[in-house]
């Protein structure tokens, strides 16, 4: 048994025993008791991190990314309605280009085979938005995108197996840290 569940059984067990033999009040009476009554102490229970992905895991899901990113980006290009959407769009497409070329030289470095992206752009599900609802659904799945990858690169910069793919994810989270606090900006502007 883990120590954990010993002292939360242990714990539970105190506060059952405390309360044996006493006769129920009521009203004022009993609200007094509870206000006065000492609190137990918090019990945290903290589960154990999960483990880093492998490198491999971490190049299909790091390759997935940049395409995603990308193919999201060209489509807010030609389908946003408000210019700064647009230019949200430009930067995220310039930045995840260059980031996808640090990816690859990485890949190689690291003696992983290259993967290959089977994942949905970002922007899937968006088909039927109007172009006056593109905008807002299109930065409200930046925003969860971003904070997911910023999650994944960070962890695999940490905790990561291969120094070239651990280089390359904490560049990149740098950059989707950067991008995060754009898209939450605008997110919040368009409403």
């Amino acid at each position: 048994m883990s120590a954990r569940f010993i002292l939360l059984t242990l714990c539970s067990a105190a506060v059952l025993l405390g309360s044996c033999g006493r006769v129920p009040a009521r009203g004022a009476e009993a609200a007094a008791r509870v206000a006065d009554a000492p609190r137990p102490a918090p019990v945290l229970i903290v589960s154990e991190p999960a483990p880093p992905p492998s490198d491999a895991e971490f190049v299909a899901a790091a390759t997935a990314m940049e395409a995603s990113e990308i193919a999201a980006a060209q489509s807010a290009l030609a389908r946003a309605a408000d210019p700064r959407v647009k230019r949200f769009a430009g930067t995220i497409l310039r930045d995840h280009q260059a980031s996808r070329g640090g990816l690859a030289k990485a890949i190689a470095e690291s003696g992983q085979p290259l993967a290959v992206s089977s994942a949905p752009p970002a922007a899937a599900g968006m088909e039927g938005s109007g172009r006056e609802n593109f905008d807002a659904a299109f930065m409200a799945g930046q925003v969860e995108a971003h904070q997911q990858a910023l999650a994944r690169l960070q962890a695999y910069a940490q905790d990561g197996g291969n120094t070239a793919l651990r280089a390359y994810a904490a560049g990149a989270a740098v950059l989707v840290q950067q991008h995060l606090a754009q898209a939450q900006q605008l997110a919040e502007q368009l409403g």
